[in-house]
């Protein structure tokens, strides 16, 4: 989640292009991760939204800490949806 949020709102990775890599590599790991725990057991699928809803200020706030931009750089609500969550393919 944390990848997702400083993709959109975080310094620009184009100054950098080994942490732009790296944050995607991290980002579709994770993604990879969350695949194979829903392939055992479909039905969490209905908890990925209320988890990524619960999570998402603490997010927030580390994105902010870990980028040094302003908390109000990033979204107040959680900007995606479950299946840009999901999708491998989905960069921010």
């Amino acid at each position: 989640m944390q990848t997702l949020v400083q993709s959109r709102s975080g310094p620009s990775y184009d100054d950098d292009l080994v942490l732009w890599i790296d944050a995607q590599i991290h980002l579709r790991e994770q993604r990879r991760r969350i695949a194979f725990l829903l392939k055992d057991a479909p039905s969490m699928r209905a908890s990925v939204q209320p988890f990524s809803l619960d999570c998402y200020q603490t997010t927030r706030y580390r994105a902010a800490s870990e980028t040094g931009l302003d908390l109000n750089s990033f979204p107040a609500q959680l900007p995606y949806s479950v299946e840009q969550i999901l999708d491998d393919y989905f960069i921010p």
